[in-house]
């Protein structure tokens, strides 16, 4: 697959879509931009344990009336605003998908599988439409720029010392 002339593609389906693509990216605002451009409810759905190992790390599933997109709540925001941007990239491309419906009642006591039209969950990256939703997502996102560095404190405080100290015990100044 030509990926230059995918991105190419991606680049003009966003400009021609109907929804106002927040800078920098807000996941609440976007899916509320997707749902009244799309007349349809559509619901995030964060998973504190992530979802079931095996599983992708993110999932969404269309009913009649509206859209669910699952994501792991467990990682770090920047991974959380790639997953929700995937699924949502694919709700963007109206994807369908061939996951099994009954997995997603586990998830939601509201859902009955019986009302489940399409599921997708990253199941490869070889897929045309995983690359599709990967390559939206990250043109949905680029304006939020770079995640910024999530490390403990302590790991913090320590690279500062050993950035800094050698400099004081030579007297020079940073």
């Amino acid at each position: 697959m030509d990926l230059r002339r995918l991105r190419d593609d991606c680049r003009k389906r966003l400009e021609t879509l109907d929804i106002d693509v927040p800078d920098p990216f807000d996941a609440q605002l976007l899916c509320r931009n997707i749902s009244r451009s799309r007349g349809r409810d559509l619901r995030l759905m964060p998973l504190a344990e992530g979802l079931p190992a095996g599983m992708p790390c993110g999932m969404w599933v269309a009913t009649e009336t509206a859209d669910w997109v699952w994501y792991d709540a467990s990682t770090s925001p920047a991974h959380q605003r790639h997953i929700i941007a995937h699924e949502l990239a694919h709700v963007l491309c109206d994807h369908s998908g061939g996951m099994d419906a009954l997995l997603a009642g586990q998830f939601s006591p509201d859902l009955a599988p019986s009302t489940i039209e399409r599921m997708l969950g990253r199941t490869s990256y070889d897929d045309v439409q995983e690359l599709e939703a990967e390559t939206l997502a990250s043109l949905l996102t680029a304006p939020a720029g770079p995640a910024e560095p999530e490390l403990p404190g302590r790991v913090l405080s320590r690279l500062h010392a050993s950035l800094t100290e050698p400099a004081r015990r030579s007297g020079r100044r940073s």
